[in-house]
Parts: C-alpha cells; structure tokens; sequence
C-alpha cells in the first residue's frame, strides 16, 4: 500500500501503450475488454466482474460517466464516500492516493483495507476527469495478485467524452455498493414494487429504499458488525445509529429528540435533523426510529426535502414502523427454484400459580425445508420437537407434488392429508440476498420464513 506511485505510473503506462488497441465490447461511453477470466454479473447500470479463486475473490466495477465537479480531487473524494467508505467494515479515508494525467484526463487514485467476514481485502478507486465529464473505476479483491487483474482492466477501457450525453438530472446511485463475497446472495426477477399509496420499494446494498413524491424511506437491513460494537451497559443506542448510520451517508449535526405521543408504551425515540446527503448534496428533514428484532436493530431512515412535508407523511410513530411491511417483492417461478430452509426455536418456563414454585420448561424447535423444481414439482420436510421436564417428543412429515407462482400466491398440491396448500408469497431482502416467506391462508399461524441454500 505504500507504493502508490509506482503503481499509479505503471498504470498510466500501461493505459498509454494500450489506448490504441483495438477494443471488442462498449458500455456507456467505454470501450473495454472483459478482463480474463473474469464472470459479468451486471451490465446495466453499471458493469460488475467478479472472479473467485477457493477463499479468494477478485471484483471489478465500472460506473458510467456523469457530470462532476471539472476537479478531479472533488469527484474522488464524492466516489470513495459513496463506494469504499464503510465503517463497519473498518474502511473509512484513503490509506495511499495519488494523482496523474494521462490523454487529458486527470485521474486520481486511492486505496484502503477493510474487513468482511473476518477477511481481509483491498478496495480501489480510480476516478477521471476531464471538463465537467468523470467516471470512476473501483476494485476489491483479498489477494494482492489480484491488483494486476484491476490494473490491467483500467489500462483497456477507453473513453470517448463526444459520446456523453448532458445528463443534468443524472444523480449518483443512492447505495452503497462497497463488494460482499457472499455465495448466497441472489437476484430476483421483480425488483421494484409500486405500492397502492404511491410508495415505490427498490432493494439497496444496505436497506429498501422506499420513494414517494421527493420523500424517502430507508429500511436499513440489520449488521452484526455494527450491533456488536454498540455501547455496553446501556438500553439507549440512538446516538450510536446516528453516527454509524446517518453521518455515514449524510452530513448532519447533532439531533434532537422529538417528543413522545401521549401514550407512548412501546415506543422508541425518534432522532431528527437537518442534514445534506454526501454523494447528491441535496438537503432534507430527516428522521430515525430504531426497531430491535431478537436483539439486531434495524435503523428506518425517513426523509423530506424539508420540514413541513416530512411531518406530513412522518407524524406518528406507526409511519415509521407501517413501512417495515414495505420490504416486499413478488415471486416469480424461476425465482424459487432450488432448495430452501428455515430452523426456530423457542421456550416458556412454567410456575405454580398457587405457590410460585417452578414447575418446569418447555422448548420447542421446528425445521422445514423445500425444493423447487424447474418441472413445476416440489418436495418437502418439516420436523417438530418438543421438550417438557425430560419429556421428548416429535413429529415428521414428508410432501410431494406440484406447485405454481403467480407473483404474491403459491400453491402446492398434495399436502396434509393429499389436499391443496394455499400460501401468499413473498421476497423480503435482507442482507445480501432475500428470505422467501410463505404464510398459509388457511392457517395464518403457520408463517416460514426460508432461506436459500442451494
């Protein structure tokens, strides 16, 4: 990390001696090469490579060109807090940068670590500029070899400015799109949902973004890395958020704390304040309540482009938690294929209502799993067990059959006693991927919650 000069003129070197080749595939204003052995996973709005080697992982992003800041330091600086800059995983200013010029752009470039998942990576930013068009470059990989790959990917794209097109109303994309090297994230084939009241849900890196009218709502999914270094011997944590969460996205001052309703018994405090948005540099009204789900806490952001409106739409406790049910997306048959799970435990301790004396506790554990096949049949398994004073007792049931999606319902045929099942179905996101919930209609009680594993 030390010896960012010399890489920095190795690369600018390698862009001269290669800006002439001859080039294959175009994005945006880009022509490049598809970096050798490389997979594409995105192309649309921007475009994502990845290569994985055992443990090791190497990724690739090239984001099209908008308008900057005709300063190539500014557009940098707008670049690393929107794509590296993460506190959670221990990424925050540039541990090497440097700057250069080459074919009339000028391009600056940084470097930091981080941490994810007990793995240690490298995250780059190279960001160009010429008059008041720019683009940046990013890389993160876990083995330094892999540096070249970044390297030699950079030194192939070429840009044509003739080609851009003034993109006034272009704004940078909201979500943090710093690389997660997890093998079970997943994409689904509905990705917005309109909602009846006007709310649009979009799935983000880091929360469900919820847009109506120039007003927003961030559903921020829950991170064990954050949760784990939240202040001990305390039950208030709103500052904590504050910092960790809306400071890292916004530039705001200190809140304030807005007053409790009349009847306020179970009610969390809702933090407020003006603040500016780091990568757009718009001004909103912003609020936060935190909800705690078996000790993580999801953070809803509620924002307006000023005071009066975000009161409007944000003026009890309930506009806040009411759009937790928002974090909903329609199911497509293709999407469910594959093998998925769920596992939850439970128990109650029991007392003599006569005499207060203990009388015993019981624990009850379920498990259901199901495939999906591409033919339109399923199977399943369920498994209960239930523990009372040394008392075991289960339960096992085996289905097969066939099985249809039409967006928000599934069905599956030969259940419990060979007849028809009827769920409503959905996709909740959740940190890098999505949970598919079935509720059965005829027994709303019966909820599952199922992971993809296969």
């Amino acid at each position: 990390m030390k010896n960012s000069s010399i890489y920095i003129w190795l690369l600018l070197v390698s862009i001269s001696t290669k800006v002439i080749a001859q080039q294959k595939k175009t994005f945006d204003i880009f022509s490049y090469n598809t970096p050798k052995s490389f997979v594409l996973k995105d192309n649309k709005d921007k475009l994502f490579f990845t290569k994985t080697e055992g443990n090791s992982y190497s990724q690739i992003f090239l984001y099209p060109a908008v308008i900057g800041e005709s300063d190539a330091e500014k557009d940098f600086n707008k670049n690393w807090d929107f794509f590296a800059r993460n506190a959670a995983q221990g990424v925050n200013s540039p541990e090497t940068k440097d700057a250069g010029n080459i074919n009339g752009w000028k391009m600056v470039f940084g470097a930091a670590k981080g941490t994810y998942n007990n793995q240690q990576f490298v995250v780059t930013i190279s960001t160009f500029t010429k008059g008041f068009v720019t683009y940046f470059i990013a890389s993160v990989f876990t083995d330094q070899k892999h540096s070249q790959l970044a390297q030699d990917f950079i030194a192939g794209v070429i840009p044509d400015e003739n080609k851009f097109v003034n993109r006034s109303n272009q704004q940078y994309p909201q979500n943090k799109t710093i690389a997660t090297n997890n093998p079970n994230s997943m994409g689904i084939s509905k990705l917005i949902t309109n909602f009846d009241d006007g709310w649009i849900a979009t799935t983000k890196e880091d929360f469900v973004q919820l847009t109506k009218n120039g007003s927003e709502v961030r559903l921020y999914f829950p991170d064990g890395q954050i949760d784990a270094n939240r202040p001990k011997n305390t039950n208030t944590f709103e500052s904590y958020y504050w910092d960790v969460v809306v400071k890292n996205a916004f530039t705001a001052g200190q809140p304030f704390l807005r007053e409790k309703e009349q009847y306020s018994y179970g009610k969390e405090d809702i933090w407020e304040g003006n603040v500016t948005e780091k990568i757009t540099q718009r001004k909103y009204y912003i609020g936060m309540r935190l909800v705690f789900i078996n000790g993580s806490c999801l953070a809803i952001i509620a924002m307006s482009p000023d005071k009066n409106t975000y009161y409007s739409l944000f003026n009890k406790d309930e506009d806040f938690t009411n759009k937790l049910a928002y974090n909903k997306f329609a199911v497509a048959k293709s999407d469910i294929i594959g093998k998925w799970s769920s596992f939850n435990a439970g128990s109650m301790q029991y007392y003599n209502i006569y005499n207060g004396n203990y009388a015993g506790m019981n624990t009850v554990s379920s498990s259901d799993k199901f495939q999906f096949f591409t033919n339109g049949t399923y199977q399943s398994e369920h498994l209960a067990t239930s523990v009372f004073n040394g008392s075991v007792a289960s339960g096992k049931s085996m289905y097969k059959g066939t099985f249809n999606v039409n967006q928000w319902q599934l069905t599956a045929t030969n259940r419990n006693a060979g007849k028809q099942d009827d769920f409503t179905c959905q996709f909740e996101a959740i940190k890098g991927g999505y949970l598919l919930k079935l509720i059965n209609k005829k027994y709303t009680g019966e909820v599952l919650s199922l992971f993809k594993i296969k």
